[in-house]
């Protein structure tokens, strides 16, 4: 499993749940703020939303990257 962080410059830290070890950085959004990300349960898709009222998504295009 792994845990999501948002960031104040708009990256998302994704995080080994057990280890605790930094896995990957996604670049979500350029001079926005990322107080929320809901990773998609079936999809490399990722949800994230800051304090303007946008939801944006990230996408990969390897199956399992973001949520394995």
């Amino acid at each position: 499993p792994r845990e999501f962080s948002g960031s104040d410059d708009g990256r998302v830290f994704i995080w080994e749940k057990r280890t605790g070890i930094l896995v990957n950085i996604l670049e979500a959004a350029s001079d926005v703020v990322v107080n929320c990300c809901q990773p998609h349960p079936h999809y490399p898709i990722l949800a994230t939303s800051g304090i303007e009222s946008v939801i944006k998504t990230v996408a990969s295009n390897r199956r399992n990257s973001l949520n394995s």
